[in-house]
C-alpha cells in the first residue's frame, strides 16, 4: 500500500485563484499543474498518495456564522477516518481565523490549532503507527525589517541573527537578500556600555532639547520627502521659553504653530546644529520645518505641508482629512482641526479658552449603544455578530433601538452539601435579584461557543440588562429545563419542549424596570441528563433612554466595544457678527464625533473635546448627537483566551462636563 498523506487546509489547499490572469485555466482554481498539492504529489512519485482537503474559508475550531460546516475541528473525525489509514496529515489552517467576525486574537487562534492538533491524534485512523502531523505556517515577516525600511534605527547585539535565518536552515534566497539588507542598517553592539555609546550617537540627528522645561516638552521627527518635521508639544500648563536643536544647516526653516501659521521665533547655527528659540504656551503643539525651499504660510494646518497621498511614517491620518493629527507620533495629542471643515481659521490656547463664559451646560442626554457608528443608517441593519440596528441615525426618534446579544454573564453550580442551611437559603431568596452579591461566581464569556455541562444537577446563569433593556428574545438559549427571571421576577418556566413563537411580536417577552439603570436576566438550568447550560448569548432590545453622563460600566455595558449615541435638543438665539458658539465634552473615553441638525462637525481622539458649532447653528430649536467609541479592550477583558482576561472593564463614555461657550 502507498504512504498516504493527507492535506487539510483552507484556499491555499483548494487552489483559489484571487485574479483569473494568474491561473493557467484563466478560471478561479489553479489547475493541477499548479496547485501545490498536485506538486507535492510529482515530487515524491507513485509510492505516495496525496490527497486533497482544501475548502475556501476554512477555519480551525471557529464556527463561521455566515456558513455552515467551515470548522474544520467538526469535520475532522469524518475526513480522517474516510481517508485512513495516514501515514502524515498536513495541516495549514489559521489564516480564515482572523476574520474580524469571529473575533478571535492571535491567543484564541493559537489554542484552537492546539485544540485541533489534539484532536486528529485521538482518531484512530494511523493504524499501528504513531500519530504523524506537520503544522504549515506562513513564511514569517521579519519585524527588523519592517522597522528599519519603515526609516528606524534598529539596534542589535553582536551575536543578532533573525529567527529564520539561513543558518538555521532556511535556505531561501529570497529570505537572504532580505538579511543583507537588513544588515545595512542595523547598529551592533557588544555589552551595555557600547549600546549607550551607540544610541549616544544615533540621538543627535533628531532633536535635543537644550534649554527649556525639558519633562513638559514632547518631541517627534517625521522625514516627509525632502523636508524635515519636528514636532514639539508643550505640556506645560505654563509658557516656557524654549531653545532646541537638531542636525543640520543651510536650509530654510520655519516654527509653525498647529494652523500652519508662521509662529515667532529665533533662529541660529551652532557648527552642525540648527537652534530655534521659541516662548511655547500652555498646552500648545508647533512644527519646526527645515526644507530645500522657502516654507509657505499654510492656513489650512500644518497637514497641508503633506505630499499628496502620503500620511508619513506612523502618521494618523483622520477621517476629515488635514489638521495637525496628520503628522502625530502615535499616542499624542491633536490640537488643531481643518478650517474647510470646521469652518475656524483659528483655534484656542488654554489662556484664551480659560476666559470664555460657559453660556449652557447640556446634562440630560438619550443614549443607545450604536454597533454602526455614526455612519449607520436609518434603516434596519443586520450584522454578523448578532447585533440588529433600527433608526439608528434617525435623530431622537424614540423607536430607535438595537438588539444586542449578552456575551457575558456569570454562573454559580449549586453544591447542595457545600453549603450551610443559612447561606443556600440566602442564594435561593435572592439570586435572582438586581440587587444580589454575585462578585464570587464564575465569569463566562460565551463568544466561542455554548456553556454544556455533563453533571446532574443545576446551574444559576446571571445576565446584566444594559440600561434601556426593553424586552428579551424567545427562544432563550438553554439546553434543559429552565426558570427565567426578570428583574426578579419570575417570567418563565419551561420543563418540555417549548413550541415556537406564532409570530414576532410574541417573540419578545417585555422587560420592565430598566428605564433608570441595568437590570438582572436570570436563568436557574437544570437537568437529569448531561449537556444542560447556555448555548449562546441571550438576545435583548434596547431602547434610547434618558440617562446622565457616566461610564458605560455603570449602564451594564461593561463588556462592550463600540459605539455609543449620546443625543439632546437645546434652544439658543442666533449668532452676532463675531460671534463663536463652542460645544466642550470634557472628558472622553476615548474619541467622540460630534453632529449638529444632522450636519457632521468633526471628531476627536483626543483632548481638549471642543468643537466649533457655529456654521451647524440653528435660531431656536437644535438637536445635537455624539457619538463616543472606547476600546476594543473591554471586549477583550471578558474573554478567557483574550490577552487581559481581568473580567473589569475600562473607564468608556463621555463624562462631562458638556458645556457650550461663546467667544466674542
Amino acid at each position: 500500500m502507498k504512504k498516504h498523506i493527507l492535506c487539510l487546509g483552507d484556499s491555499n489547499t483548494h487552489g483559489y485563484c484571487a485574479d483569473p490572469a494568474d491561473c493557467a485555466d484563466g478560471g478561479i482554481r489553479f489547475n493541477e499543474d499548479e496547485r501545490w498539492t498536485c506538486l507535492l504529489q510529482k515530487a515524491l512519485g507513485e509510492g505516495v498518495l496525496v490527497t486533497e482537503e482544501g475548502l475556501s474559508g476554512r477555519t480551525t475550531v471557529f464556527q463561521d456564522p455566515l456558513h455552515e460546516s467551515m470548522d474544520a475541528l467538526g469535520v475532522l473525525y469524518a475526513l480522517l477516518k474516510s481517508h485512513e489509514f495516514l501515514d502524515l496529515l498536513i495541516i495549514m489552517l489559521g489564516t480564515n481565523d482572523t476574520k474580524e467576525r469571529l473575533g478571535a486574537n492571535a491567543s484564541c487562534i493559537g489554542i484552537g490549532m492546539e485544540r485541533l492538533v489534539r484532536r486528529a491524534r485521538s482518531v484512530d485512523c494511523w493504524g499501528a503507527r504513531e500519530p504523524n502531523i506537520l503544522i504549515v505556517c506562513p513564511p514569517p515577516i521579519l519585524p527588523e525589517m519592517e522597522l528599519a525600511e519603515g526609516g528606524l534605527e534598529v539596534l542589535a547585539s553582536e551575536g543578532f541573527a533573525p529567527a529564520a535565518s539561513a543558518e538555521n536552515g532556511a535556505g531561501d534566497p529570497a529570505l537572504a537578500e532580505a538579511m543583507e539588507r537588513l544588515e545595512g542598517h542595523l547598529h551592533r553592539f557588544r555589552g551595555e556600555q557600547e549600546l549607550v555609546e551607540t544610541l549616544r550617537r544615533l540621538m543627535p540627528a533628531d532633536i535635543l532639547v537644550e534649554s527649556g522645561e525639558k519633562a513638559a516638552l514632547d518631541a517627534a521627527h517625521r522625514r516627509l520627502g525632502e523636508m524635515d518635521l519636528y514636532l514639539l508639544s508643550h505640556t506645560g500648563e505654563e509658557s516656557c521659553e524654549y531653545r532646541v536643536s537638531v542636525r543640520c544647516r543651510n536650509r530654510e526653516r520655519a516654527l509653525l504653530d498647529c494652523r500652519g501659521r508662521h509662529f515667532p521665533a529665533e533662529f541660529s547655527e551652532d557648527g552642525e546644529r540648527t537652534e530655534v528659540c521659541f516662548l511655547a504656551e500652555p498646552e500648545e503643539i508647533y512644527y519646526f520645518v527645515l526644507a530645500e525651499e522657502r516654507i509657505p504660510e499654510r492656513g489650512a494646518g500644518a497637514g497641508a505641508l503633506m505630499p499628496e497621498g502620503r500620511a508619513g511614517a506612523g502618521a494618523l491620518m483622520p477621517e476629515d482629512g488635514a489638521g495637525a493629527g496628520t503628522v502625530m507620533p502615535e499616542g499624542r495629542a491633536e490640537r488643531g482641526t481643518d478650517s474647510a471643515v470646521f469652518g475656524k481659521e483659528h483655534v484656542l490656547t488654554s489662556a484664551q479658552w480659560g476666559k470664555l463664559p460657559m453660556v449652557q451646560e447640556l446634562k440630560e442626554f438619550r443614549f443607545l449603544p450604536c454597533p454602526e457608528g455614526p455612519e449607520g443608517r436609518s434603516d434596519r441593519t443586520e450584522r454578523e455578530d448578532g447585533f440588529v440596528c433600527i433608526n439608528v441615525s434617525a435623530g431622537t426618534d424614540k423607536s430607535a433601538y438595537v438588539d444586542m446579544p449578552l456575551p457575558v454573564c456569570r454562573t454559580l453550580e449549586l453544591l447542595y452539601e457545600s453549603k450551610d442551611g443559612e447561606q443556600l437559603a440566602t442564594v435561593w431568596e435572592h439570586w435572582m435579584e438586581p440587587g444580589f452579591d454575585d462578585g464570587d461566581w464564575e465569569v463566562l464569556s460565551l463568544k466561542h461557543g455554548p456553556k454544556l455541562y455533563d453533571h446532574v444537577g443545576s446551574r444559576l446563569f446571571r445576565f446584566v440588562l444594559p440600561v434601556g433593556t426593553a424586552a428579551v428574545r424567545r427562544p432563550i438559549p438553554v439546553n434543559g429545563e429552565y426558570a427565567l427571571y426578570l428583574n426578579g421576577r419570575l417570567v418563565e418556566a419551561v420543563t418540555g419542549h417549548m413550541p415556537e413563537p406564532a409570530s414576532e411580536e410574541e417573540r419578545w417577552i417585555p422587560v420592565e424596570g430598566c428605564e433608570e439603570g441595568p437590570g438582572i436576566l436570570a436563568i436557574e438550568c437544570s437537568s437529569m441528563a448531561p449537556q444542560y447550560g447556555v448555548r449562546s448569548p441571550v438576545t435583548v432590545r434596547v431602547r434610547a433612554c434618558r440617562t446622565g453622563l457616566k461610564d458605560w460600566g455603570e449602564m451594564g455595558l461593561g463588556w462592550y466595544a463600540g459605539y455609543g449615541r449620546y443625543e439632546t435638543e437645546f434652544q439658543y438665539r442666533a449668532l452676532k457678527e463675531g460671534e463663536t458658539l463652542w460645544l466642550d465634552l470634557g472628558q472622553v473615553k476615548e474619541c467622540a464625533a460630534v453632529f449638529l441638525n444632522g450636519q457632521k462637525i468633526g471628531q476627536k481622539l483626543w483632548k481638549p473635546y471642543r468643537f466649533d458649532i457655529s456654521r451647524a447653528l440653528r435660531e431656536g430649536k437644535n438637536i445635537l448627537s455624539i457619538y463616543s467609541c472606547n476600546l476594543i479592550a473591554n471586549e477583550f477583558a471578558w474573554d478567557p483566551l483574550g490577552t487581559r482576561g481581568s473580567a473589569s472593564s475600562l473607564p468608556s463614555g463621555i463624562f462631562g462636563s458638556v458645556g457650550l461657550y461663546l467667544e466674542g
